[in-house]
C-alpha cells in the first residue's frame, strides 16, 4: 500500500508511525527514503525511537536504510540524549554508528568532535564539521572550523563555511572572503551564506564586487548577502538616536554609495512606532480536562493539538485542576507536551516540577523548562540549581543565555553580582559572559561593570558582542568609556555601541 505521506504531513497523523517505520526499511530508493525521513520528521512521534534504533542497529540491513533511520531519529526530536551510547556507538567501528554519534553530539562531547573536526586527514572531518553548525562557541572550538576552510578537499570546506553559518567569528572573514571566490560554486555559495550575516563594511563591498560574477548560483548567494548586510546597516541607522545618528551614519560614508539609501527616510524623526492589539486567550478548567483527554491518545493526527499546546491558557487553570495536570504534563512520553508543561509549572509557580523538567533526557525540554522556570515568581532556593545547569555538558548558546537571565530572577542580588561578575570574566563561552554582563546592568552594578571595562582594550576572541554588551552596560549605568584603546572595529553595530561614548568625549 502506498502511504499518502503529504497528507500524513500536513495533519501530522501519528496513525501511520509504524507503517512508515515499516516502509523506511524496505524502501528502495533514495528519494523514497528521504520522503518517510521527511515524514516522520514532521510527525515528531516519540514511539518510533525504538524502532527506528532497532533499523540503526541492525548491521544485516543496507547501509542506506540504517543511516536514514538515523536521520530520522535525529530530526524527530525525541531521541533520549545519552551520552555513553554516543560514545559507545562511536567506539565500535561500524561506520554508520559512528556517523550518528557524531552527527548526534554537542559540545559536551567536544572532545571528540572538535579533535575529528582538527584532523584533516579523518574520513569523519566534514561529519563533525557539520556536527559544530550549533553549541561550539568558545574560541578553540571556532578555530577548528576556520582552519578547515583552507583544507584541500571541497566538501570539507563547505562543511566548515556551513558549521560557522550561525558564529560569525571575526577571525573567520578574510577565510570565508578566500572561498568566496574560490573555484569551487558550491564552497563559494555556502561562504557567502555565512558572509551574510557580518554587518562590515569591508564585507559589504565585497558581496557588492561578487554579485557581478558570471555563475548565477553565486551570484545570487552574493546579492542575498549584500542585501541582508545592507539592511543590517540601515536597520542601525533606524534604530539610533539624535545625537548618535551622525556618527554611525559617518562611519558608513565609505559604502554610502552602496547602500543606496534615503538618508531623510532613516532619520530619527521621521519614525512611526505601532503597536499590536492584545490577545486574551478562553480557558479554564472544563477545558484543560478535555485537552488533557485529547493528548493522552498519542495515535491520530497532532497538528492541531501542537498548534494549541502552542496557545493554551495555562494561567486559567484553577488550583483544583493543576494537581492532576501537573502530574500529567511532567510525565507525559511526547516531549512537546513536557515542553508545554513548562510553561504551565511557571504560570503555577510549581518550582519541583520545573526543576524536574531542567533534568528531562531531551535538551529541548530542558531548554523549555530553564526559560520558564525565569517567568515564575523568585525564590531563592531554586537558584543554585538554576546555576548549576550552566556546568551542565553541552549548555550553550540560547540556552546558556536562558539560564543565566533565570538564575538571576531568583538569586539574592549580592549572590547574583559575584557569581554574574566571575562569568562574565573568565567563562569560555561569549554567550554567557555577554548575558552575565546584561544582567549586571539590569541590576545596576556599577562597580562590577567598570571593573570589566579593561576587557574593551582586548581584542575580540570570537566577535564583537562582548565589546559591545560592556559599551551598552557602561552607558546605561552612567559611565562614558575611554575609547582610546578600543581595537578598531569595522563593524555596524560596534559602532552604534561606540556612538553614545564618543560623543560625549
Amino acid at each position: 500500500m502506498t502511504l499518502p505521506l503529504e497528507a500524513i504531513r500536513q495533519a501530522e497523523d501519528r496513525t501511520h508511525s509504524e507503517a512508515l517505520v515499516r516502509a523506511l526499511g524496505e524502501a528502495k530508493t533514495p528519494e523514497e527514503r528521504a520522503d518517510i525521513v521527511a515524514t516522520l520528521e514532521r510527525l515528531e512521534d516519540p514511539r518510533t525511537v525504538e524502532p527506528l534504533m532497532a533499523l540503526l542497529t541492525n548491521r544485516t540491513l543496507p547501509a542506506a536504510v540504517r543511516a536514514n533511520a538515523g536521520a530520522a531519529l535525529r530530526l524527530g526530536h525525541c531521541m533520549p540524549e545519552d551520552r555513553a551510547q554516543r560514545r559507545a556507538f562511536w567506539a565500535s567501528s561500524d561506520p554508520i554508528l559512528m556517523e550518528h554519534a557524531l552527527l548526534s553530539m554537542d559540545a559536551g562531547e567536544a572532545d571528540i568532535v572538535v579533535g575529528v573536526a582538527g584532523d584533516t586527514h579523518h574520513k569523519f572531518q566534514s561529519t563533525a564539521l557539520t556536527s559544530m553548525t550549533t553549541g561550539f562557541e568558545t574560541e578553540p572550538q571556532q578555530r577548528a572550523k576556520i582552519l578547515a576552510l583552507g583544507h584541500a578537499t571541497p566538501r570539507v570546506r563547505d562543511a566548515a563555511a556551513n558549521a560557522l553559518h550561525w558564529d560569525s567569528p571575526i577571525a573567520a572573514i578574510e577565510p570565508l572572503l578566500g572561498c568566496a571566490y574560490g573555484s569551487d560554486p558550491k564552497v563559494a555559495v555556502a561562504a557567502l551564506g555565512t558572509l551574510r550575516y557580518y554587518p562590515s563594511r569591508r564585507v559589504l563591498s565585497e558581496m557588492a564586487k561578487i554579485r557581478e560574477t558570471k555563475n548565477p548560483a553565486i551570484a545570487r548567494a552574493a546579492r542575498t548577502a549584500f542585501n541582508d548586510i545592507r539592511e543590517a546597516f540601515l536597520s542601525r541607522l533606524r534604530i539610533e538616536g539624535l545625537t548618535t545618528f551622525p556618527w554611525v551614519r559617518k562611519w558608513m560614508d565609505p559604502v554610502w554609495p552602496l547602500l543606496d539609501a534615503d538618508e531623510d527616510d532613516l532619520s530619527p524623526e521621521s519614525r512611526t512606532a505601532f503597536r499590536s492589539a492584545p490577545q486574551f486567550p478562553r480557558g479554564g478548567d472544563e477545558a484543560v480536562d478535555a485537552f488533557v483527554r485529547e493528548l493522552g491518545d498519542l495515535d491520530g493526527p497532532w497538528a492541531a493539538k501542537k498548534e494549541r499546546l502552542r496557545t493554551f491558557p495555562w494561567s486559567t487553570v484553577t488550583p483544583r485542576s493543576q494537581p492532576h495536570v501537573r502530574a500529567f504534563l511532567v510525565d507525559h512520553p511526547d516531549p512537546a507536551v513536557r515542553i508545554a508543561g513548562a510553561y504551565a509549572f511557571a504560570a503555577w509557580n510549581e518550582y519541583d516540577a520545573l526543576l524536574r523538567l531542567a533534568d528531562d533526557p531531551l535538551p529541548s525540554v530542558r531548554r523549555a523548562a530553564i526559560d520558564q522556570i525565569g517567568e515564575a515568581a523568585p525564590r531563592a532556593e531554586v537558584a543554585p540549581a538554576i546555576w548549576k545547569n550552566l556546568s551542565r555538558p553541552g549548555t550553550s548558546g540560547t540556552h546558556a543565555r536562558e539560564t543565566v537571565k533565570s538564575y538571576v530572577v531568583h538569586a539574592p542580588q549580592t549572590e547574583a553580582a559575584r557569581a554574574l561578575s566571575e562569568a562574565a570574566r573568565f567563562d569560555a563561552r561569549e554567550s554567557v559572559r555577554c548575558e552575565a554582563i546584561r544582567q549586571l546592568q539590569r541590576l545596576g552594578r556599577k562597580a562590577e561593570l567598570v571593573a570589566l571595562a579593561e576587557v574593551l582594550r582586548e581584542k575580540p576572541k570570537v566577535t564583537w558582542a562582548l565589546h559591545i554588551a560592556i559599551l551598552d552596560a557602561l552607558y546605561e549605568v552612567g559611565v562614558i568609556a575611554k575609547l582610546h584603546d578600543l581595537p578598531d572595529g569595522d563593524d555596524a553595530q560596534l559602532q552604534g555601541a561606540l556612538a553614545p561614548h564618543a560623543i560625549r568625549r
